[in-house]
């Protein structure tokens, strides 16, 4: 068992007071040592393919596909009855197109399925156990290798070096942590990592002054959140009058980050938000450079697919879930996995030089829509819009509970005004149209999931 995985196991089962001091012992152990010597190669490697054209690493990935696929029908139970059944041999896989000769594997196959897809090998790639969030009302749990999870980690030191980042700058961490402090203090400082953390469950209007001193004193030059806790910061920030120090970059990961939510944090910050988007079982990630404008697949740890509901591949310009095949984690491999993720898909290459296939955008979570009485969808991008509608609101919510009602539930500016209601019910009434019934109810704080995070539509049907 690695030093990660037996660290992780005491973490999990303790108090979140020895979880407090835990994380920070945990930042003062070297990177060689909580993940292994491999994550400074991975990192060279990551930064040297940075210069690759794409017909390199689309051979890359192809490598790694046919050694995973190799490894599947060895060693996996699961696989290995699978390919007998669908008649597929490993020397069938010509070009990563012919993946698709492979059925989707679904949170039910992993599921019901653990110990068939567990490699009868596992325990020589120093597993841990982990376990998805559960957001779609089926939380699932999976082995990942000790050098997957140095891959992730060093994808994810790419990402922030490509913002602006320099390595052991101080960076703030604005995400889904409880904290065990004193009354009236809500940070912490990892002086190992160089780190702020700020929990995500603590920002009110009542705490936002002692947020943006600790934020003001510790001077990052990265801010690290979800969507929902930096657009709730930055509105809170505004709404007090506050000044704030401007990092040189925001990195938003964990949410799908709405355009309403990047413009607030950008506008208040005065700094650029570079959004990444990973997923817990490893399966892959993408994250923004600096165009902005598209999401970078990191090639080498995952391949995607971007399908239609009847399986088949979108055309570039068309929106469809992202289907991720995994290329390092050999304990649980999962092939053709269906991550729940509504993606834009695009074969451009973009103009920064990178040659990573990409996605054009991320569009939210399968599930996360609103159903009319006669069933159409409105999803969160319906529901866009890019005006001042949002004005003098701190934050908002959709709940639907009923399929002809939705409530909105409006965390108000002090300068709200009647006005501000009007518009509001004027604007988005007009998008809902004439099936569903739009009612606001004023809050003073949404509630968020326990992982500290805020989505943006909750459905409660009956």
């Amino acid at each position: 068992m690695s030093l990660r995985s037996t660290l992780r196991r005491v973490y999990d089962n303790s108090s979140i007071s020895v979880q407090t001091r835990l994380r920070m012992i945990y930042g003062r152990i070297p990177d060689r040592l909580k993940l292994g010597k491999e994550f400074a190669d991975y990192r060279e490697e990551l930064l040297r393919n940075e210069r690759h054209t794409r017909e390199e690493l689309d051979a890359m990935q192809l490598a790694k596909l046919r050694k995973m696929i190799e490894h599947c029908r060895e060693h996996v139970p699961f696989y290995k009855r699978l390919f007998d059944r669908i008649g597929l041999k490993p020397a069938h896989l010509r070009t990563v197109a012919d993946l698709a000769h492979i059925p989707t594997l679904t949170r039910e196959h992993l599921r019901d399925h653990f110990d068939e897809l567990r490699a009868l090998n596992a325990s020589q790639f120093e597993p841990e156990q982990c376990a998805s969030g559960g957001a779609t009302g089926q939380p699932v749990k999976f082995l990942l290798d000790r050098k997957a999870i140095a891959l992730e980690k060093a994808c994810v030191n790419r990402h922030w070096l490509r913002s602006g980042y320099k390595d052991t700058e101080p960076c703030v961490n604005l995400r889904g942590l409880r904290l065990a402090l004193k009354p009236g203090e809500y940070s912490v400082i990892d002086k190992g990592e160089n780190c702020l953390y700020l929990s995500s469950y603590d920002l009110t209007p009542k705490t936002v002054e002692a947020y943006g001193k600790a934020f003001n004193d510790f001077q990052p030059a990265l801010l690290d959140c979800y969507a929902s806790s930096g657009a709730l910061f930055a509105s809170l920030v505004a709404s007090s009058g506050l000044k704030i120090h401007s990092p040189r970059s925001i990195v938003c990961a964990s949410e799908t980050l709405y355009t309403h939510q990047r413009e607030r944090i950008e506008s208040v910050f005065k700094s650029k938000v570079w959004d990444w988007y990973g997923l817990t079982e490893l399966v892959g990630n993408a994250s923004e450079c600096e165009r902005h404008d598209g999401y970078h697949i990191s090639m080498e740890q995952g391949y995607f697919e971007v399908l239609d509901e009847s399986g088949r591949a979108v055309a570039p310009g068309e929106v469809g879930e992202i289907v991720a095949t995994g290329l390092h984690n050999f304990s649980m491999p999962l092939l053709r996995y269906r991550t729940g993720d509504l993606a834009e898909f695009t074969a451009e290459v973009c103009p920064c030089g990178r040659g990573s296939r990409m996605i054009k955008s991320i569009r939210g979570r399968v599930f996360e829509f609103i159903e009319t009485p006669s069933g159409v969808r409105l999803t969160a991008t319906a529901l866009n819009v890019h005006d001042n509608t949002w004005d003098n609101v701190i934050q908002f919510q959709y709940v639907q509970k009923q399929r002809n009602a939705v409530v909105l539930r409006v965390m108000k500016a002090e300068t709200y005004t009647e006005a501000d209601e009007r518009r509001i019910l004027n604007r988005m009434g007009t998008r809902f149209g004439y099936e569903i019934q739009l009612r606001i109810e004023y809050v003073t704080e949404i509630q968020k999931t326990p992982r500290g995070k805020t989505p943006l539509i909750v459905r409660e049907l009956q």
